[in-house]
Order: C-alpha cells, then sequence, then structure tokens
C-alpha cells in the first residue's frame, strides 16, 4: 500500500461498528455486496480545531467571571481586603518572633550567670566539704592521740591493781586505733620522752604482751580448780586483746575434757551392761545417744557467749575442736560394739554366702533371730548419729545466717558509703565476701562427711545393707518353704509373709535414716519379688489348667506318673484335682499379690515422709 492510496469505509455510519474495515486502495476492484466509506483526515482535524476554539471561550468566560465575582468581593464593606490582611498577620508574626528571639537570649544570660554563680558555690562547698573533713579527721586524730595516752597511763594501773576487765579494754581501744595515729606519733615529739606516741605505743605493745600471759595463765589455773565463773571471767577477754584463736583453742581443750568425762562415764556404765535389762539388746546405741546428747547440753550452754564474745563465725571452730573429743569417745564404743556383737564376724560370713554360689556353706554361726535385733540396733545408732549431725548443721545454720546478715550490711555499706570506690575495688571487695561464705560451707561439709564418727558410721551402714539383705532373702526362703493354705482360705501363707518380711526391711531401713540405705533396700526388695517370689507363684500357672474329656484325662494321668516317679509324689497329689486347685490358689496368690504391692508402695510413701519428713 503506497501513502498516496485512498481508503474506502462502509457508506453508513452503524457499518462502522457492525461491520469489519476494509481497507481499499483507490482503483482497485471490490464485489458489489461490500460496503466502503472513503476516509478523510482534513475533516476530522477541522472537527477537532472548532471544539479546541470552544473549550477556549468557555475557560475566558469563567476566568472572566471569576475575575468580576473576585471585584465584587473586594467592594463588599464587610470584608477586608485579602492580601493586606495576610500582609498584617505575617509582620505581627515578625515581631513576635523579634521578641521571644530577644527574650531567649536574655534568657540563655541569665542561664550562663546562673551557671557561674551556681559552679563557684559548688567550688566553695568542696573546699568546705574538704575543709570540714579535715577538721573532722583532726579531731579524730586528736581523740585518738588522747585515749592512746590515756590506754598508755592506765594499762599498767589496771594490772598492777588484778582489774583485767579495765586493762583489756585499753588494749582493745588501742587496737582499733587508726594506723595514721602511730604515723603522727613518729613525727611527733614532746620534750620529755615519757610523753612521746612512740613511748605510748611501746608501752601498749608491752602491757599487750604482758596482759596475754596473764589471761592465759589465769584461766589455766581455773581450769585446773574447776572455777567456771573464773574460766567464764577470763575467756571472755581473750577477744578484747585480739586472740581469738587462743581463746577458742583453750576453752575447747577445756570442752573436750567434759566430753571425755561424758564418754568415760557412759563407757562404764556400758561396760557393767547398762542401767535397764530390757534395753540390753540396744546398749550400745544408747551409749552413742548418752554421749550426742551431753556434746549437746555443752554446745547450747556456751553457744550465746561464743556469738556475744567472739562472733557467729567461732562456733564452728568451738564445734571442730569438740568433735575431735567426740570421735574418739565414739569410735571406743562402736569397737566395744564390734566385739560385743561380732559384728565383723557375721559381715565376713553373709558376705561370703552372698557372693558365693555354694549355698552349703556353714551358717550355724549366723541365726536369723539374732540378726534381726543387731540389724534393729545397727538403725538405731545411724539414727542417732543422724539426729546428731542434724543439731550441729542447724547451730551451724543459724551462725550461718547471722554471718550472711552481718555479709548482706557490709555489701550495703559498700553500696551506699562508698560509691567513689573504683569498680574493681568494689569487685575485689564482693569476691572476698563470696570466699568467706565458700569457706563457711566447706568447713561445715568436712565436719559433718569426713570425721572419724563421720566414717565409722558408714562403714557399719555398709555392713547393715548386707546382713539385711541376707535376712530378708533367707526369710521369704523359708516362707516359701513353709507355704501352706488354710482351710476355707482362697490365699496361701506365702503372700502375706513375704510382702511382711520386705515391708519389715524396709521399714527398718528408713527407721536408720540413710538415704542410700533405704534405697538400696527398696531395690533389693524389689529384685526379690520380680525374681524368686515371682518365679514360685507362677510355677502352677506355667503347668496350666487340667484339660477335661477321656483324650486329655489319659494323657493327664500319663503326666501325673511321670510326676510320681520323677519327684516322687502320690498320684493324690500329682493328680488333676490337685493341680486345678494349685492353679486356682495361684491365681488368687498374684492377685493378692499385686494389692500387696500397691499397699506396700502407699505405706512406703508413708514412712518416707514420717522419717524423712524431718530430714
Amino acid at each position: 500500500m503506497n501513502i498516496g492510496d485512498e481508503y474506502h469505509l462502509g457508506s453508513s455510519e452503524a457499518s462502522l461498528f457492525q461491520e469489519p474495515l476494509v481497507w481499499k486502495p483507490k482503483g482497485s476492484n471490490t464485489p458489489q455486496n461490500t460496503k466502503s466509506l472513503e476516509f478523510d483526515f482534513d475533516l476530522m482535524l477541522s472537527d477537532l480545531r472548532s471544539e479546541l476554539g470552544d473549550k477556549r471561550r468557555q475557560e475566558e468566560v469563567i476566568a472572566r467571571e471569576l475575575s468580576e465575582a473576585l471585584e465584587n468581593a473586594s467592594k463588599v464593606d464587610e470584608h477586608e481586603d485579602i492580601a493586606r490582611s495576610f500582609n498584617s498577620s505575617l509582620n505581627r508574626y515578625s515581631n513576635k518572633m523579634k521578641h521571644l528571639e530577644s527574650a531567649a537570649t536574655e534568657l540563655a544570660s541569665n542561664l550562663r550567670t546562673v551557671s557561674g554563680l551556681a559552679d563557684n558555690i559548688a567550688e566553695r562547698v568542696s573546699l568546705l566539704d574538704l575543709a570540714k573533713g579535715r577538721v573532722v579527721d583532726c579531731l579524730q586524730r586528736v581523740s585518738d592521740l588522747r585515749d592512746l595516752r590515756t590506754c598508755s597511763e592506765g594499762v599498767d594501773v589496771a594490772i598492777q591493781e588484778e582489774d583485767y576487765e579495765q586493762a583489756a579494754r585499753h588494749i582493745h581501744r588501742f587496737l582499733t586505733l587508726d594506723m595514721a595515729v602511730f604515723k603522727m606519733g613518729e613525727q611527733i615529739d614532746a620534750r620529755d620522752a615519757g610523753q612521746s606516741m612512740t613511748h605510748s605505743y611501746n608501752v601498749l605493745r608491752l602491757a599487750q604482751s604482758t596482759l596475754k600471759n596473764i589471761i592465759e595463765r589465769k584461766f589455766d589455773e581455773a581450769v585446773a580448780a574447776s572455777d567456771a565463773a573464773s574460766m567464764e571471767r577470763f575467756f571472755k577477754l581473750f577477744p578484747l586483746i585480739n586472740e581469738h584463736q587462743s581463746g577458742l583453742e583453750r576453752f575447747g581443750r577445756y570442752l573436750c575434757q567434759k566430753v571425755d568425762c561424758i564418754g568415760q562415764e557412759v563407757y562404764k556404765v556400758m561396760v557393767a551392761g547398762g542401767t535397764d535389762d530390757k534395753r540390753v539388746h540396744v546398749l550400745f546405741a544408747d551409749s552413742i545417744t548418752m554421749i550426742f546428747e551431753g556434746i549437746a547440753k555443752i554446745i547450747d550452754l556456751h553457744h550465746p557467749m561464743i556469738d556475744n564474745f567472739y562472733g557467729a563465725d567461732k562456733l564452728l571452730l568451738l564445734i571442730e575442736i569438740i568433735q575431735l573429743s567426740c570421735d574418739r569417745e565414739v569410735d571406743r564404743v562402736i569397737s566395744a560394739f564390734y566385739k560385743s556383737r561380732q559384728y565383723e564376724e557375721k559381715f565376713k560370713i553373709v558376705s561370703n554366702y552372698m557372693r558365693s554360689t555354694d549355698r552349703s556353706l556353714d551358717l550355724s554361726k549366723v541365726d536369723p533371730l539374732e540378726l534381726d535385733i543387731l540389724l534393729s540396733e545397727v538403725a538405731l545408732m545411724h539414727s542417732r548419729t543422724e539426729l546428731y549431725w542434724r543439731f550441729l548443721k542447724r547451730r551451724l545454720g543459724q551462725a550461718a545466717a547471722k554471718i550472711k546478715s552481718a555479709d548482706d550490711d557490709d555489701q550495703r555499706k559498700i553500696d551506699v558509703f562508698y560509691p567513689e570506690m573504683s569498680a574493681a575495688e568494689i569487685e575485689e571487695a564482693e569476691e572476698q565476701l563470696r570466699r568467706k561464705r565458700l569457706e563457711c560451707d566447706q568447713k561445715l561439709e568436712q565436719l559433718v562427711n569426713r570425721s572419724l564418727l563421720g566414717t565409722r558410721m558408714q562403714e557399719i551402714i555398709d555392713r547393715y545393707v548386707m546382713i539385711e539383705q541376707f535376712y530378708v532373702m533367707e526369710c521369704m526362703q523359708k516362707a516359701v518353704e513353709i507355704d501352706s493354705t488354710e482351710e476355707g482360705s482362697l490365699i496361701s501363707s506365702v503372700v502375706d509373709d513375704v510382702f511382711f518380711i520386705v515391708r519389715k526391711g524396709i521399714r527398718r531401713a528408713l527407721s536408720s535414716s540413710s538415704v542410700d540405705c533405704i534405697c538400696a533396700m527398696i531395690n533389693y526388695g524389689v529384685t526379690l519379688l520380680e525374681g524368686d517370689f515371682l518365679n514360685h507363684m507362677s510355677l502352677p500357672i506355667q503347668s496350666g489348667y487340667p484339660s477335661v474329656g477321656w483324650t486329655a484325662e489319659a494323657y493327664q494321668t500319663a503326666q501325673t506318673a511321670y510326676n510320681v516317679l520323677q519327684h516322687g509324689k502320690t498320684m493324690a497329689e500329682a493328680g488333676p484335682d490337685n493341680q486345678r486347685a494349685q492353679f486356682i490358689g495361684a491365681a488368687n496368690n498374684i492377685r493378692s499379690a499385686a494389692e500387696s504391692v500397691e499397699s506396700l508402695k502407699n505405706s512406703i510413701c508413708d514412712d518416707v515422709k514420717k522419717f524423712l519428713g524431718t530430714v
């Protein structure tokens, strides 16, 4: 198609939308039924130009109307000129901003003046605080110097007059003075050498050594004379002269003598067979109990004095000293127990039997009735020892609580009164507090678990577990051997006997207050019930219930004859009727055993709360 060619469309306007356009170049031939129309761009452009002119004229009319409306509005008296009103508002806003700027500048100038005055006042206050602190320090130094001189002048007089309390107070005041006082004493020297600070210092140091020797000698004399009042008097003076360790060691040795006296009296009564024939079977447990009670009374009697004059943290040191004597006396009782009850020999026999597969070993020296009494005494001995440990832990726990309260006070002082301390210094102070608490806990753990008393009791309870297991096993085997069913009863005696034995062994372990022993016996009881007892109960079930019918009866008769020949039973014992009775009895026993297991579990839970609820 060339550029000069013309386009021909359909003749009517409707055909423009209803029929497709047909391209027809000029001079080409088309069919007669095709509607065509020639399209002219010039005509279309002229139409658009005329329409654009109409729009422009409408725009001019609207602009003219708008201009007339504005002119009419400006001529009305009720309205002000908009431009003038805007300019006036703008001028007022500008004036106000200038006023605010000047006011802000003036305020900034005033603030700079006030800041300068505040800095000047703060500097002067700081100087005043510094001067005040120096004055206070100076007054304190003067007071300390006066106290130093007073103490040096009065300490010798008090010692000569045997007023040791006053002399100890002078020494205590001297020991609490700041070291700066003694440094000042090196620089300040009066005309009279006898009045110099160095001289006062030397006098008090000599008096401290003299007073220490006097107090120690007087305390030893009071101990030798059994003068309790004098011992208490001089015991209170050791902390005043900073001799806590010496005072506690001497007082601890005195208390150890009292513990030894208690142990000797108890041992004499024990060797004589006790004071009550009805308690011969627990003679050694009662002896240990009396020793523990005597030590507890001693600690309760002197605990307040230790707290008041030495501090709560010193109680642990005193108990460590007393515990040495306690270990010695209890160990003597335990050694006598081993010898009298033949505890070690019986343990060796039982241990060899339990660890050997040969069940023909001689057990004539091991009587189950004697073992029952022996095990009860061992459990009682361990429970009394645990009670004694709980008493010490409670006393030491109270002391630890007081120490923690004091440490918390020290921490608050660090946080409140020393805010100028650096982070490193605060961290170092906190680390010292943590080390102090950790050291106290470690000493307590060593005292409870690593003393001679603790190791001997652990040794006894280890042997107890082995002997208790042997006792329970033998009793269960005896119950199986004498198993019988009473007339009219649905279950045999073995169920009640076995569960009674297992319950008894676990309850006795619970009464010992040893968690390890309790767990060992519970595990062993479960092993016995799941092993030997269950096998014995399931044998009739495994044999099955006899069948009915002539074929089954013939087979059963042959099986019965075989059992008679094999096991030496009678035909009545091996017959189908007896087998049916055994099967039904075994089923009833298993049902009763299941109920007994549930009852045993509940009773153990109740016993644990009873025996270990206060641990």
